[in-house]
């Protein structure tokens, strides 16, 4: 007898450690979130639930550095049908982040058996974000406590304006703080034609690196085409946020930039002097600074404080009337900021501002 005690009580033991106890609803409101979680809704009498559970548990050894909770739905009934849609079980819940200012959850909700590999994913997919979400949190707690003026005020809300690092603006990537070449907001930062890592005092098709050298408004080019590589994306060999930066830094995508545009708001702003615009997501209470840096072409600099370009990794090709236009993919996306701000294409060799972003999930 007292061995199977003690075996009982030796099995309590591993489940806590692994997180495989029930909560309730009581201490879910009390519990400090250090770590991403993963909630189990289950029932005794619940055939699918008992092969979720073995799931879960095995999958509790392999993330160590994620909770894992069970939630039996006849203890806690009015906490299950607040929760869910269907009132299918079992139910998993992956929450990676309580945000503090307006007291709610990131999490999604699945209703239904999940297989291993499909749960996998999902632990990986709020590991990372959480990870984000910290590194985000980090980064302004940081600059807040040596600076007074990245607290802002837009129609009576505070919105933290990021000086440095990677900011959450509510779109799937985050964002960075600065061009390249810069080392705050309000700096112009380097130029650089599309597809090239290193900044130059001309900016013509004839100096541009993946184009013949030629005068012409049509040249030949050496890379990036359907006839040439059919390549429509930066490699990264010629990305120059991920060459200047490193780490999981990249040029945006053309979509990310209608994202962004699409999903905060824009307001002119002068920061320490230098005429620019803000983005500010009301969904984070985050906002970034984009100076009005112009763009360099055959004539030199130009349009400085009139408007902000920034290149996207990706290209378009437009048809002429005098060539095979898939032979002259002349044009890449831009984010440009002037009296308005959209995305739209423009000549490879303009020398625009870089405006990195992270996403974590992409890959070359």
């Amino acid at each position: 007898m007292k061995r199977y005690y003690l075996l009982f009580l030796l099995c309590i033991g591993i489940s806590v450690a692994y997180g495989q106890r029930n909560l309730t609803e009581d201490e879910w409101d009390e519990l400090d979130i250090t770590k991403p979680i993963v909630l189990e809704f289950y029932a005794n009498w619940c055939a699918p639930c008992k092969q979720q559970a073995t799931i879960v548990s095995q999958l509790a050894r392999e993330f160590p550095d994620i909770e894992f909770y069970k939630v039996n739905i006849d203890r806690e009934k009015d906490w299950f049908s607040y929760e869910t849609q269907d009132g299918a079980i079992p139910m998993i819940q992956f929450i990676y982040e309580r945000d503090e200012r307006n007291n709610f959850y990131s999490k999604a909700t699945i209703a239904g058996f999940m297989p291993y590999n499909e749960m996998r994913d999902s632990c990986i997919s709020i590991l990372n974000q959480f990870n984000n979400a910290q590194r985000k949190k980090n980064i302004q707690q940081r600059v807040s406590s040596i600076s007074t003026d990245t607290i802002i005020d837009i129609d009576g809300i505070k919105y933290h304006l990021a000086l440095s690092g990677a900011v959450d603006m509510g779109t799937r990537a985050l964002w960075a703080a600065c061009n390249v070449g810069a080392y705050s907001p309000q700096e112009m930062g380097e130029y650089y034609s599309w597809g090239e890592i290193e900044s130059k005092s001309v900016y013509a098709w004839n100096t541009y690196k993946h184009a013949y050298p030629n005068d012409s408004e049509n040249p030949l080019f050496k890379k990036y085409g359907p006839k040439i590589d059919r390549f429509d994306r930066l490699q990264v060999s010629d990305d120059v946020a991920k060459q200047k930066w490193g780490g999981n830094w990249r040029l945006p995508l053309h979509e990310e930039f209608v994202e962004l545009v699409d999903n905060t708001k824009w307001k002119a702003f002068d920061l320490r002097g230098v005429n620019g615009c803000i983005a500010y997501s009301e969904k984070t209470k985050n906002a970034i600074f984009f100076p009005l840096a112009g763009c360099k072409t055959d004539q030199g600099l130009v349009e400085v404080e009139v408007s902000a370009n920034m290149w996207a990794m990706d290209m378009l090709y437009t048809e002429n009337s005098y060539f095979d236009y898939y032979e002259y993919p002349r044009f890449a996306y831009a984010l440009v900021i002037d009296e308005q701000v959209s995305v739209q294409k423009w000549a490879r060799f303009m020398g625009f501002s870089i405006r990195p972003v992270i996403d974590v999930k992409y890959n070359y």
